[in-house]
């Protein structure tokens, strides 16, 4: 959602409010660029401690065989 463009322009909007003393559009620059930067992080580590494993019931099947699948999902 905010892109490196996104992250720059508020950066560019947030230095423009403190030039012209504007602080309502401060606050909203400062806001906008706070949920960017934690939708950043978040979306870089939210998986990390996340563990996931598969089994399958033969090594090799002919076509037409029937393999069970076992999934396994930790969440640490």
């Amino acid at each position: 959602m905010f892109g490196s463009g996104m992250l720059g322009f508020l950066l560019v909007l947030l230095g423009f409010a403190v030039l012209v003393r504007e602080t309502s559009l401060f606050l909203l620059a400062l806001v906008l660029l706070v949920a960017a930067l934690l939708s950043r992080l978040w979306e870089r580590h939210c998986l990390d401690r996340i563990d996931y494993r598969r089994r399958f019931s033969q090594i090799r099947a002919q076509y037409g065989e029937t393999v069970e699948l076992e999934i396994e999902i930790v969440n640490r």
